[in-house]
């Protein structure tokens, strides 16, 4: 077994150590990059500057959204950082004018992938120690040199819990295994990513008071002696290839070889050796040679290659044809022919594709000369019969022909000219149609008029009675009508009149089930109210909520609306009430005529498709008995209330 010895239980080092960015310095150490391919890599130095603040600055910066921008890992915010992040190579001109007083960029390089996570070598730290005596420099050096030769326990530090570990431990725990949802994508991540650093923590512990004295595995552990056991694992004449392998949850199960024959490989890629310059290579990450056939100075050029590409290239002062990709494993193959054999190659194709079309044009010019004989007469009849309806001759018709094509042609032009006929003739009993509903309109608008004066002389009534109850109800239900009907021509309005409008419905309702119902609106943030969201866009949900949710409900109900910004603008409408299966709904919405709730998300979906096009998100949760959660986030928008344009209404 290899030996361990951690150092443990170690005299005090005196020193003074603060967290900024003169010293602390955390230097990124990347990932080979192909070179070439459609994602732009930035090598950015950063200071007092966190990961998400710096994508969030190039997201509002290049106005794409943040998930486009990739990255390897997470860097410190008081320190200076260097790091490699991947933008699309399409915003390479507008990137160039980017400036930041906590942000540089350092370089560009191009890359044929988006960085993720874990996509570099490592991370190079320098870190300043003040106040350290002189007593300690000797010691210091020696832990040193134990820690480069032994290794030590890399604990997960306090910043991954967070500033309140136990709560965030406690929460993290019902994310994983109970009931509790976290809407912020980013927050639900740190706590499931510090449950998980809590459990390593744990397995560390243990694994340091098993290793005290030698080194011993656990259950669960694999471990490969690969210097002692080297001749059961290596052949000379077979690639071996490892490989780390996870389970469905990303956890490392353990590690796999794979032994490939060299004799194999170089039978599949025998051919390559019959054309002249011809050559191939297999080579690992770290473009180290495991096979190879064809001149060494050539199989040279192969290997210096860049990592992807494919067509003609110029090698060890020849013109060849080749490709260079990965194959899987972390293994490159690189296959190329001189360029010279492209005849040779495309010989036997370009004798059978002469001969073929030299055949395929004598028959098509046959075929075209009887096809035109046969088709001139009814083709020459249907023009003149579509050039005298158009003079116009509405009661032209085209003959009836035996060929099957012009035959089908004729019944549906003459469907057509008996409809253009009758929509013409139609059109003057439309015009009056259209005078009639003009008028309709128009009277439309005196009737509220009317109603709503009606409405106002009853709550007078009420008020001068002392009835404050029907007072407020009539006055409620007045402004709801208002802002229903003689605010259709906005298309948008602001949040907060919106919610004006579910106040009063809420109000109404309140005012019907009493202490039944209960009811929440609440904004995150007060300038939202400002932001414009689609007319009506809350107050049918609300509706729906109140209507097939906790009305048939036994028992009190409660009714939550939340408005909040997360770069969109989201609205979360929740109740406690009936709940819909969504199975049945999904049934439910294949029929027709069946009015139930979710036929109001449906026109809602499109409403939002019309105004956003893909820009939006319409989700719903529902479980019978226990409720149901609708979240709509659309883009923020601020200023005045859209109104509908160049109407006659």
């Amino acid at each position: 077994m290899i030996k361990r010895v951690y150092p443990k239980n170690d005299k005090t080092l005196n020193f003074k150590f603060v967290q900024n960015e003169e010293d602390f310095i955390v230097e990124e150490q990347p990932i080979k990059f192909s070179g070439a391919g459609s994602f732009l890599v930035l090598k950015i130095e950063k200071n007092n500057c966190d990961t998400w603040e710096l994508i969030d600055r190039l997201a509002k910066f290049l106005n794409v959204f943040s998930n486009e921008i990739g990255y390897a890992g997470l860097k410190d915010k008081r320190a200076t950082t260097i790091q490699y992040i991947t933008i699309p190579k399409k915003y390479s001109k507008e990137i160039k004018l980017f400036r930041n007083k906590k942000i540089e960029i350092l370089d560009t390089f191009l890359h044929n992938e988006k960085l993720n996570i874990g996509d570099l070598e490592g991370n190079r730290f320098k870190i300043n120690l003040h106040n350290v005596e002189i007593t300690d420099i000797n010691h210091i050096q020696k832990i040193i040199k134990l820690i480069v030769k032994e290794g030590m326990p890399n604990y997960f530090g306090y910043q991954r819990f967070g500033k309140e570990v136990v709560d965030n431990l406690a929460k993290a725990k019902e994310v994983v295994y109970g009931d509790e949802i976290v809407k912020d994508k980013k927050l639900s991540k740190m706590l499931i990513a510090a449950y998980q650093s809590s459990f390593f923590n744990a397995w560390l512990v243990e694994r340091l008071s098993l290793s005290s004295d030698e080194f011993k595995l656990l259950n669960g552990d694999i471990f490969l002696d690969l210097q002692n056991d080297k001749d059961a694992y290596f052949n000379k004449d077979e690639l071996n290839i490892f490989f780390r392998i996870y389970d469905e949850n990303m956890r490392e199960k353990g590690i796999g070889i794979v032994q490939i024959s060299q004799s194999a490989v170089a039978k599949v890629l025998e051919t390559v050796q019959l054309y002249h310059n011809g050559g191939w290579a297999v080579l690992d990450k770290n473009d180290q040679l495991l096979a190879s056939e064809g001149a060494q100075e050539l199989v040279k050029k192969l290997q210096t290659s860049e990592n992807s590409w494919n067509g003609t290239k110029d090698l060890a002062g020849t013109k060849v044809i080749g490709y260079g990709n990965s194959c899987g494993f972390g293994v490159r193959t690189v296959i190329s022919v001189g360029y010279g054999n492209i005849f040779s190659i495309l010989k036997p194709t370009l004798f059978i594709v002469l001969v073929g079309l030299i055949v395929v044009l004598g028959i098509a010019f046959l075929v075209a000369y009887a096809i035109s004989y046969r088709f001139t007469k009814p083709v020459t009849r249907m023009i003149q019969s579509i050039q005298a309806f158009g003079k116009p001759d509405l009661n032209v018709r085209m003959e009836d022909s035996s060929i099957l094509e012009f035959h089908d042609m004729g019944i549906v032009f003459n469907e057509m000219a008996d409809r253009i006929e009758y929509l013409i003739t139609q059109v003057y009993e439309k015009e009056i149609v259209a005078a009639r509903s003009q008028v309709k309109y128009l009277q439309s608008q005196i009737n509220p008029h009317f109603q709503f004066n009606i409405l106002a002389m009853l709550s007078l009534k009420a008020k001068m009675a002392g009835n404050e109850e029907v007072y407020d109800g009539l006055n409620a239900f007045s402004r709801l009508m208002q802002g229903k009907i003689f605010r259709e021509k906005e298309i948008k309005i602001k949040v907060k009149e919106e919610l004006e409008i579910v106040q009063f419905y809420l109000y109404l309702q309140k005012s019907r089930y009493q202490d039944k119902l209960s009811y929440e609106v609440k904004l995150e943030d007060e300038k939202i109210g400002e932001d414009l969201i689609p007319r009506l866009l809350i107050e049918p949900l609300v509706e729906n909520a109140v209507s097939h949710g906790l009305e048939p409900k036994r028992g009190k109900g409660n009714l939550q609306v939340l408005l909040y910004e997360r770069e969109m603008l989201y609205i979360w409408v929740k109740d406690d009430g009936v709940g819909v299966c969504r199975n049945q709904t999904k049934a439910e919405e294949n029929k027709e005529n069946i009015p139930h709730t979710h036929v109001g998300w449906e026109n809602t979906k499109k409403m939002l498709r019309i105004l956003y096009g893909d820009h939006y998100k319409f989700q719903v949760w529902s479980e019978p008995g226990k409720g149901t959660e609708i979240e709509i986030a659309v883009p923020i928008e601020r200023g005045g209330n859209y109104v509908e344009s160049g109407s006659s209404r």
